[in-house]
């Protein structure tokens, strides 16, 4: 399902899990908020935006989430591995989601919002925490790789693993809550 104004285009996936009798399989663990992954890019701005206005038209909780990895460095065992990098990664995750959050706070105080900076494979983490959630907003490019493909490789893993539905947010225009429309 494709819904959108002409500055973005949110695609939306659906997986959901069937009993032995063809039934949906609704899970022990109660679903709840919208997760939005960010890693700093134009397109999790984006994300963002949209997984805003989403949490605040069902009233549910938004969890702001930025992964980072290790930098891996080899160089050889001639040299120690420094620890600075790994540091900086985790302050740089954090500072994204803090700085997100702090700042949908600060407009839509009536949204309850958090942020985690989590460790491990953007794709991986995000789906382990789909886990729990009713609906995981990404973007459709990350900062990494190939700008031309249509999906980035953390998108196309989210589709295809979560545990959730997932939006994937395409689109070059930031559009604000008011801005929205299109079918529900």
């Amino acid at each position: 399902m494709a819904v959108g104004t002409g500055q973005w285009t949110a695609r939306i996936w659906r997986k959901e899990k069937l009993s032995d009798s063809g039934q949906v399989d609704a899970s022990s663990t109660p679903k709840r908020g919208i997760i939005v992954g960010i890693d700093g890019s134009a397109a999790a701005a984006q994300a963002l935006a949209w997984a805003v206005d989403e949490a605040r038209l069902r009233s549910t909780p938004l969890k702001i989430v930025s992964a980072w990895e290790t930098p891996y460095l080899d160089w050889g065992e001639a040299f120690p591995l420094p620890q600075e990098p790994e540091r900086e990664a985790l302050e740089h995750a954090r500072s994204i989601a803090e700085q997100a959050a702090s700042q949908v706070a600060a407009q839509f105080s009536e949204l309850d919002v958090s942020s985690e900076a989590v460790e491990g494979s953007p794709a991986g983490r995000l789906i382990e925490l789909s886990e729990s959630a009713e609906l995981l907003v990404v973007g459709s490019r990350g900062r990494g790789g190939f700008a031309g493909l249509i999906l980035g490789s953390v998108s196309q893993q989210c589709v295809a693993h979560a545990h959730c539905p997932v939006v994937v947010v395409h689109g070059s225009t930031v559009a604000g809550p008011t801005e929205r429309s299109g079918p529900r």
